[in-house]
């Protein structure tokens, strides 16, 4: 069985009242998240989310959890799915989301090699949070920089498109 199966059986028992608690729940997708098995944070947010929402669990667990996915959608390179998931969270968890935030997402989609997504991410950051672009305009800049270096002229297009060339 796949880590990433265990997890998600275990979230699923555990939910449905066979398992240890919420806490344990948590844990398990930290461990996943810093094993770096994207795969199984990904999958496995849901449920834990589902289980904080029916144990009436503080905002702060069920953020825990969405923060890991988000982490785990940027790491994994998918950028698409972290700028919804950031637009998200930032509606759903007040205060939560900042321009720091969106700025390393975009950053950790870049190591993963999704510059388009990473372009994604940094681009709704700068709509969600104008007065506050300079940490998005220095992982723009890096982005600008990589894409010249290796001479990836469509991530340059695209930057050009949206207004940062």
């Amino acid at each position: 069985m796949t880590r990433a199966a265990a997890l998600l059986l275990t979230v699923l028992l555990t939910a449905c009242g066979a398992g240890g608690s919420l806490d344990d729940d948590i844990a398990g997708l930290q461990a996943s998240l810093d094993a770096k098995d994207f795969a199984a944070v990904v999958s496995g947010a849901d449920a834990v989310l589902d289980r904080c929402k029916a144990d009436g669990a503080d905002a702060s667990r069920s953020w825990r959890v969405e923060s890991m996915r988000i982490k785990a959608l940027a790491r994994s390179g998918q950028g698409t799915e972290t700028a919804e998931k950031l637009e998200a969270a930032a509606d759903a968890y007040e205060g939560k989301v900042s321009a720091k935030l969106y700025a390393q997402m975009g950053n950790y989609c870049m190591e993963a090699d999704d510059n388009s997504g990473a372009i994604a991410v940094l681009d709704v950051g700068m709509k969600r949070f104008p007065d506050n672009a300079a940490a998005l305009n220095a992982q723009i800049d890096a982005l600008k920089a990589k894409a010249a270096a290796s001479g990836d002229s469509e991530t340059l297009k695209q930057l050009e498109q949206l207004g940062y060339l």
